[in-house]
């Protein structure tokens, strides 16, 4: 399988207070599909389809039981490892394991 595509089959929602730019592209490099809250989303957060949710805080009033949500370093490190890591390391709140460097 090509390990440029980690993300492949993943349907990935940016929220608001995560820096979208830099995220939505590290996540369409490797494969995603990617929203965001805002103008030109191809969907919004209350999409069922959404696997990932990527989050700066802890603080979502609401979770979807059939979503996983991530902090954003989590989406470097999988693509910088060429594989989807175990997103327990990267729940929203904890502090995240060490960084990965290429």
């Amino acid at each position: 399988e090509d390990s440029r595509l980690v993300f492949r089959g993943l349907k990935i929602f940016i929220s608001r207070e995560v820096s979208r730019k830099l995220f939505e592209f590290i996540a369409r490099a490797f494969g995603a599909r990617v929203g965001w809250d805002g103008e030109g989303s191809p969907f919004g957060e209350g999409d069922e389809g959404i696997t990932h949710q990527v989050v700066d805080r802890d603080f979502q009033k609401r979770r979807v039981l059939s979503r996983e949500y991530v902090q954003p370093q989590w989406l470097a490190d999988s693509a910088n490892a060429s594989l989807l890591l175990p997103v327990e390391g990267y729940a929203p709140g904890r502090p995240p394991p060490p960084h990965l460097s290429p």
